[in-house]
């Protein structure tokens, strides 16, 4: 385990995090209740497609949760950490956010539009603007660039960015580790995150569930016993 800008990891990427460990528990938790109710005979059909969306509706929220959960400190720590970069963009500053947002706009129609490679290739013209950019202070196209060459692994343009900001070499270093955690785009966050719905109920959200379990009386977690309503 580890500390990222205060994001929690693991220790690999093959590695479930706390939070992924914590979703996996749940869902396994649920597994003998569900196998309990299919296996009650004195349950109908669809007295046991209540109780199953009576006791999988919670743990699938609780599941999203944490899922949402770790995705906001993920962005967070990436925040904190461009802070260190480039500084804090004023909120109330209009002019400072659409310029952000044009400056990434324009870094990336250029690296999807430049050949990968080359004298002409993306990463060189981006170096070139990013020189320009530092010498005239442009902050927002100095952030677009960095963030660019970060996810697209530019990796001559990082280093010769360090080389000339050594103050910032551990934030980019970290910056760059970091990027490899993020949940949205990882395998293990995607299989522990999915969490679908038992074939009971298949294809419902938790949302759904919830509407079918309170449509008959409300949410009954199952104990062992059968209420007379479900008996057949």
């Amino acid at each position: 385990m580890g500390l990222i800008a205060g994001y929690q990891t693991s220790s690999d990427i093959n590695t479930p995090t706390l939070i992924e460990a914590e979703a996996t528990r749940l869902q396994r938790q649920f597994d003998p209740e569900l196998a309990a109710i299919r296996a009650d005979t004195g349950t109908s059909q669809d007295g046991k497609r209540v109780l199953i969306a009576a006791a999988w509706a919670p743990v699938a929220d609780r599941v999203a949760a944490l899922q949402r959960q770790q995705q906001q400190e993920y962005e967070a720590a990436v925040a904190r950490l461009e802070r260190k970069m480039y500084g804090q963009i004023d909120s109330s500053d209009s002019s400072a956010i659409v310029g952000t947002r044009d400056a990434f706009d324009r870094v990336e129609k250029m690296a999807q539009e430049l050949p990968p490679n080359g004298p002409l290739s993306a990463e060189r013209q981006a170096k070139q603007l990013l020189d320009r950019a530092l010498k005239t202070g442009d902050q927002p196209l100095v952030r677009a660039i960095i963030a660019t060459a970060m996810s697209r692994g530019w990796n001559d343009l990082i280093g010769s960015f360090v080389a000339t900001h050594s103050d910032l070499g551990d934030a980019v270093a970290d910056m760059i580790e970091l990027r490899k955690w993020d949940p949205s785009v990882s395998l293990m966050a995607y299989y522990t995150f999915n969490f679908p719905a038992p074939t009971e109920i298949a294809g419902v959200t938790p949302e759904r569930a919830h509407q079918i379990a309170d449509g008959s009386g409300g949410p009954r977690p199952y104990t062992g016993e059968i209420p007379a309503w479900l008996r057949r």
